[in-house]
């Protein structure tokens, strides 16, 4: 129960850096780019393959101007 626990954050937070990144009109590649990975691994991150490293969250967090708070629940 506990990994379910956590694809459900992962999931969620995923689901809310796709809409912001859509809300920001940022392209996936664009945002990829800032954070230094392939847009493949952009990809790859926000559809749970790859798992997000902490210094990639906190950068994307500036990068679309999100409160990691916000999205803690």
């Amino acid at each position: 129960m506990k990994f379910y626990s956590v694809d459900r954050k992962v999931n969620k937070f995923n689901d809310y850096v796709r809409g912001e990144l859509k809300r920001n009109h940022i392209s996936q590649s664009d945002a990829a780019y800032r954070l230094g990975i392939p847009q493949s691994g952009l990809s790859n991150r926000l559809s749970g393959k790859v798992e997000w490293t902490m210094r990639e969250v906190f950068m994307l967090a500036d990068i679309i101007n999100i409160n990691l708070e916000e999205i803690g629940g």
